[in-house]
This record gives C-alpha cells, structure tokens and sequence, in this order.
C-alpha cells in the first residue's frame, strides 16, 4: 500500500485502489462504492492517508521482482527504483516500432531504431530514419538531386 487510506467501517485499503473500486462501481456517479471486505458503503471523498499505517508500510523490506535484478531497499523507494530498473522490459519509444527489451539494453535498440526520428539535412524536419531516403528523393524542397544528365553534379531540386 503506496497511500493506505482507512474506511469508516474501519478497514483500510490502498488510496489507488479504493479510488479505482470507486470508478467502476454501479454507483459510481455519487462516487461511493462497497467496502470489498464487508460491503459497507464509502464515499471517495472521504478518504484520508491514514498516517500511522503509511508510517509503518513505507519502510517494509522489498525486493525487485524483475528477473536478474538484485535491487532490496524499502516500499518507500520501490516506486523510484521500478522507474530505472535496468532490468525491467520496456518497449522502445519511437513511434511505431514495436521492439521490447531489458531498459539495460534499450540504447543499444535505440541507437539501430529504424523509427527514430532524424533531422533531415535539408528542410531540418524530423523524419523516421527508415523514410529518410524517401523524403529527400522524393518530397524535400531543400534537398539535392543528381544532374539528371550524369554528370555528378549535385542540382537544387
């Protein structure tokens, strides 16, 4: 429990939680929901951290659960460590490109990535690495052509 929060029916749960409960109740418009350990009725705007219980959550021992990570610290930190952990999966962050890998390896994925958006040298736009070729053959105003005679002079277009 990141934020545990406790009920009037005395129960306590995590805030995310109860708010996600809240959400998708029949009742969700008067924002109440049911206590999912007895059924009582709550209301989210009712719900405070319950200092005591985050007191003592917050320094609870835990351990990174992505495989070959060896990181152990406190509830407290989990969250920044789950950010950064090298061994987590991430998926890379160029439009389009579907490639998944440990965030340890993604620099190397990144560096190759045919959807990586590259300046053009001509108009200065950003274009997917892999259209890059296409854009200065076929679209760039700025970008220079073969003399259509041969002779390897390069021609504004």
């Amino acid at each position: 429990m990141i934020k545990p929060v406790s009920l009037a029916c005395g129960h306590s749960g995590c805030m995310k939680c109860l708010h996600s409960i809240v959400s998708l109740a029949d009742n969700a418009r008067s924002n109440t929901a049911p206590c999912p350990v007895c059924r009582k009725t709550f209301h989210r705007d009712l719900l405070h951290l319950n200092v005591s219980l985050s007191a003592l959550t917050r320094n609870l021992a835990m351990h990174c659960g992505n495989s070959g990570c060896v990181w152990k610290g406190t509830l407290e930190h989990a969250r920044d460590h789950g950010k950064g952990c090298p061994k987590a999966v991430v998926k890379c962050p160029n439009a389009g490109c579907h490639h998944s890998s440990l965030r340890e390896d993604m620099d190397a994925h990144s560096n190759s990535c045919e959807k990586a958006l590259v300046d053009c040298p001509g108009c200065r736009n950003e274009i997917a690495k892999s259209r890059l070729a296409e854009h200065q053959t076929r679209k760039c105003f700025y970008s220079k052509i073969d003399c259509p005679l041969g002779c390897g002079t390069k021609l504004p277009r």
